[in-house]
């Protein structure tokens, strides 16, 4: 088990950083009502949800109670990659230091589709893959444990600021996590995008009725 598997227990030294944003804090799961928290603060405070298409992606859409981390998506936009950097980091810094919640936020240049277990193995699945952004750089310590992922020296990442880096799911191996959680999907289509103004817009029943449960 790597130092990012790890959860830290108390009176463990703990510190974890993604770009510019860093937390001594644990964080807890996610769960709808935190999300939905943290989403209202977001569209009340900054114009985030208005220059993006903001979307809910990862295994929110599953199960509360298996994942650890809220993923998120911002779609589209005119924003410089310097704004997008700021946004990202204001997001990740807000999730987790008053939220108490782990963000994994990205952009993306089109919005991701819903999957079918036939689609996902197809040989050119990833030839239509979309490029995105993210924070390329992430560091986690629990106790003497350290770890370090930067996706800035990799040879296929574009890198566009300080920490955001660019590249294209195309260049990567299909993911084993998405592929399980399609195959074991019980309808015939897998939800990978929940809109975040839709999730504002209606309630707890209605969300969990229309992603993968």
């Amino acid at each position: 088990m790597t130092t990012f598997d790890k959860q830290a227990i108390p009176g463990q030294t703990f510190l974890y950083q993604k770009g510019t944003v860093i937390t001594v804090k644990p964080w807890g799961r996610p769960s709808y009502q935190k999300v939905r928290n943290f989403l209202t603060y977001v569209n009340q405070h900054t114009e985030i949800l208005k220059n993006y298409d903001v979307y809910l992606m990862g295994g929110v859409l599953f199960d509360f109670n298996t994942t650890w981390d809220l993923d998120l998506c911002l779609v589209g936009g005119t924003q410089t990659d310097i704004k997008l950097e700021e946004d990202l980091n204001y997001l990740t810094n807000l999730s987790l230091n008053t939220f108490n919640m782990l963000l994994d936020a990205i952009w993306y240049e089109s919005k991701p589709g819903n999957l079918t277990y036939e689609k996902l193995v197809e040989d050119n699945f990833f030839s239509h893959d979309i490029v995105y952004k993210k924070i390329g750089y992430i560091k986690k310590q629990i106790g003497g444990d350290i770890q370090e992922t930067d996706y800035r020296i990799l040879p296929d990442v574009n890198l566009l600021s300080e920490y955001l880096v660019q590249s294209n799911y195309g260049r990567h191996a299909r993911s084993e996590n998405i592929i399980s959680k399609v195959q074991n999907n019980p309808n015939p289509e897998t939800i990978m995008a929940f809109s975040a103004n839709e999730l504002l817009s209606t309630d707890e029943e209605y969300f969990l009725n229309n992603t993968n449960r």
